[in-house]
């Protein structure tokens, strides 16, 4: 099975994936390097800053590279609020419920 690393580039940086993983064919290597990036977009989340000038840079045994993937093209920055699915939706919990303005506002300044 052919054995890709998956290297991370910042600018002229890159930071080496020194095991690799094996993977059966760039069907595989496009989806494990689309999930690697949306983590590490999700960890930079968590932390306070999106790292969108990030890039994957897949390379095979011989160090071609094969596939690469900037982290502003793994995710959709702005998507329609139709597409999120539960956005726009009611909340199933009662722990939120839809504000009828100008009441609602009028009692949060009242806490």
């Amino acid at each position: 099975m052919p054995h890709y690393f998956f290297h991370l580039r910042d600018g002229g940086d890159l930071y080496r994936d020194l095991e690799g993983s094996d993977l059966p064919d760039m069907t595989a290597v496009r989806q494990c390097g689309t999930r690697l990036a949306r983590t590490l977009i999700g960890v930079g989340a968590m932390e306070g800053a999106i790292p969108l000038h990030f890039q994957i840079e897949v390379h095979d045994r011989a160090r071609h590279v094969c596939w690469a993937l900037a982290f502003k093209d793994a995710v959709d920055l702005d998507p329609p609020l139709m597409q999120l699915g539960r956005i726009g939706q009611r909340p199933s919990s009662p722990r939120y419920r839809k504000a009828s303005y100008p009441a609602d506002r009028a009692r949060i300044g009242r806490r």
